[in-house]
């Protein structure tokens, strides 16, 4: 009698817990402080914030990301792109 055993890997890289629990904190703080840029109030001088002002800020947001995770950023910008138009999908 023959007995085979294969051993196989996971495809792709797995990420350890810890380093999960760190990009899942990482994105928590940048949604806070995304949060608090939008919820600051601008001063009257300036004026409200126009879709472009508020697009290019999303741009802005996006470029943090090119590196690491350039899906999100690209998303990011898709997302200003459509706010600027004024277009809801």
């Amino acid at each position: 009698m023959n007995t085979t055993i294969r051993i196989t890997r996971p495809v792709g890289p797995v990420m350890p817990h810890s380093r999960l629990l760190r990009a899942v904190g990482a994105v928590q703080v940048s949604l806070r402080a995304l949060v608090g840029r939008a919820s600051r109030k601008v001063p009257d001088a300036v004026g409200p914030m126009t879709r472009a002002l508020e697009a290019a800020a999303a741009r802005e947001y996006a470029v943090q990301f090119l590196r690491s995770d350039p899906r999100f950023a690209a998303d990011l910008c898709a997302a200003a792109d459509r706010h600027e138009r004024g277009e809801n999908a």
